[in-house]
């Protein structure tokens, strides 16, 4: 991690790496390039087992190296590190075109595409098996037949996207606002007609009333029937601001100065984050395609902790350290980055790593039970134009969160300006539907009815086809 290279890094070289860093997060196309949201393919064949042959040393340090690298790449996707795997099987092909595993490596790399959303990549992948080009391999003719089926079936969902032709639209809304029992499947299709193809539902994940059950039980009926309809529904997991779970005392943080927070978890915390992987695994029990992760809607986020948390921190650094180590005041007075000392961006780094990690258990937690669902990463517009306040204020370092998680990034427009920006992340994503814009539009009445959503979309010429979130914001009538 960039944050480390500060461990053994003079005071005045501070500027320099943050500045390198910086760099890295608004332009290393090569990282985000691999790392795609996962696709609801699960493998044909059972991760193979290498043989006696290939465990043991053979005496040419060349194969027993491309026996270990096959092996690393297979491990790496049997614990869904998808893009570790994609790099793993395709270093194995460079190095070894002749190999007897050739096939069983080209196929295994496809699935790992696959499961990135990269359905061109693994195409590719397929036709090679499937020209019967690697019949001496082993097992080349069951992968042979195996690479044809997956391609007739991926070209006929290409086709159905052609068809279709629809643009990806979702709208986030409040579960009380869902309609009546009666009324949802009528609601749906105008929904439907209108454009949208998804929903994003709030709800509390873990009501405690009778009458706070009923919005998430409405949010079931809601998922059974839009199912029904080809409609998509994720189900928001805000973990910066839960409603309706009981956060205990101690994962609560606090700030520099010493004041308590009421209502703002620390996302570091170890026992925090347990029970939040508990809450989603019931959360999933609607049947919902996915989780919306919101952003921290204010910003702090370095200036917050937990006791659990920053002794977490104390004990991968330095364990004398004391928060006032992190908070006092470094040797500028400028207000630029070396105004604060090197411990402070020792601690932003690794809570900001905590934290994608924290979203990678939560992606784990998705891809289990084999029915993989998507995680959609909400970031502020700003973190795009200024990564270092991003990083430091909400803790959302985009590389490291599409790298690690292979999540949907979705930016939270609040400004007219970074469309640029926004663009070039789209490139580096490699696909569109890898990366969303949320709009958050004023809106009065029923802002959820079919009428209002399409006069929204019509005033939509966002980025041509880009898939969209439509938030509206519910203006109180004037008596």
């Amino acid at each position: 991690m960039w944050f480390l290279d500060l461990i053994a890094a003079p005071r005045r070289a501070v500027r320099r790496l943050l500045f390198s860093h910086v760099i890295r997060i608004v332009g290393n196309a090569t990282l985000l390039s691999l790392c795609l949201l996962s696709s609801c393919t699960s493998p044909t064949f059972q991760i193979p087992a290498l043989s006696q042959s290939d465990q043991v040393p053979l005496g040419d340090p060349a194969r027993d190296a491309q026996a270990r690298l096959l092996a690393e790449a297979h491990r790496a996707f049997a614990q869904a590190r998808y893009p570790t795997a994609v790099l793993f099987f395709t270093r194995f092909i460079e190095r070894a075109p002749d190999s007897r595993h050739a096939a069983e490596a080209r196929w295994w790399l496809g699935q790992a595409h696959e499961q990135l959303g990269d359905y061109a990549a693994a195409m590719q992948e397929y036709r090679i098996v499937a020209a019967g080009a690697l019949s001496a391999r082993a097992n080349s003719r069951e992968y042979e037949t195996q690479a044809l089926r997956r391609l007739d079936e991926l070209r006929g969902r290409q086709a159905a996207d052609r068809t279709s032709g629809r643009r990806p639209v979702a709208v986030r809304l409040p579960a009380a606002s869902l309609p009546a029992e009666s009324a949802i499947t009528a609601w749906l299709r105008d929904l439907s007609s209108a454009g949208v193809t998804a929903l994003v539902i709030d709800a509390d994940p873990l009501p405690a009333t009778e009458r706070e059950r009923r919005p998430l039980q409405r949010a079931k009926q809601v998922i059974a029937e839009a199912h029904q309809l080809g409609l998509l529904v994720w189900m928001t997991f805000d973990v910066h601001r839960p409603q309706g779970i009981g956060v205990r005392p101690d994962w609560l943080s606090v700030t520099s100065n010493g004041a308590a927070s009421a209502s703002t978890p620390d996302v570091t915390n170890i026992g925090y984050q347990a029970y939040l992987e508990k809450v989603l695994r019931e959360l999933l029990d609607t049947g919902c395609d996915g989780i919306f992760v919101p952003a921290r809607p204010t910003d702090g986020f370095a200036a917050e902790f937990s006791e659990g948390g920053f002794r977490a921190f104390a004990a991968s650094f330095e364990p004398s350290l004391s928060p006032q180590d992190l908070f006092s005041p470094g040797p500028s007075s400028d207000g630029s980055p070396s105004d604060r000392t090197v411990w402070y961006w020792r601690w932003v780094g690794w809570k900001a790593a905590s934290y994608a990690k924290f979203l990678v258990s939560l992606a784990a937690v998705l891809r289990a039970g084999g029915t993989p669902r998507a995680l959609l990463l909400e970031v502020h517009q700003e973190t795009l134009l200024n990564p270092l306040e991003g990083l430091e204020r909400y803790g959302e370092d985009v590389v490291e969160l599409v790298r690690r998680t292979g999540g949907t990034i979705i930016v939270r427009r609040e400004a007219a300006d970074g469309e640029v920006l926004i663009e070039k992340l789209g490139q580096q994503l490699g696909a569109p539907d890898r990366l969303w814009t949320e709009i958050l539009p004023r809106a009065s009445g029923d802002p959820f009815s079919a009428a209002s959503l399409r006069l929204l979309l019509g005033e939509q010429d966002e980025a041509g086809r880009r898939s969209l979130l439509i938030a509206p914001q519910l203006v109180p009538a004037v008596p």
